[in-house]
């Protein structure tokens, strides 16, 4: 079974969605891509959390 897709919205200023924006020209990536990668990374790298946790 397929994970649940939940939507969010972020606010940014120019400058933070300009390099974004380049960040993933860059890279060759979505901004979702990029937002996802970077949450996992938070997640999963953070000694003091080894697992994420559910809300």
């Amino acid at each position: 079974m397929a994970d649940k897709v939940r939507h969010l919205s972020v606010r940014l200023s120019d400058e933070e969605n300009q390099a974004l924006e380049y960040y993933c020209h860059q890279t060759s990536q979505s901004k979702t891509e990029v937002i996802r990668e970077f949450i996992r990374s938070l997640v999963y790298t953070n000694p003091n959390n080894s697992s994420p946790k559910s809300t």
